[in-house]
């Protein structure tokens, strides 16, 4: 155990091994910050896809009301960026994902 604890504290005492055990901390925040990233991205898919499905136009609208149409390009086109929005998230976090974890 003695040996043990004398390896330890050399390792960590040296500059390199202090080095090491630096770079093992910042791996593991940078790995929760990609987590917590992933988890939020996650919530905002969720609430994305719940805002799609309540407001996204209906057949029956668009055949009842012709200027409803105009009314659902728009919404559309706000729904398509807000979609890109979390692509472009999405190809971040696989990009971290990949390199740090």
């Amino acid at each position: 155990m003695l040996f043990l604890q004398t390896r330890l504290h050399t390792i960590f005492m040296s500059p390199s091994g202090i080095h090491v055990l630096l770079l093992f901390v910042k791996l593991g925040v940078m790995k929760s910050n990609v987590e917590s990233r992933l988890k939020n991205y996650e919530q905002d898919l969720q609430k994305f896809e719940s805002r799609w499905h309540q407001l996204k136009p209906s057949d029956a609208l668009l055949d009842d009301d012709p200027s409803a149409g105009e009314q659902a390009v728009q919404l559309i086109k706000e729904k398509k960026q807000e979609f890109e929005e979390l692509e472009t998230t999405r190809e971040a976090l696989e990009y971290a994902s990949h390199h740090i974890c």
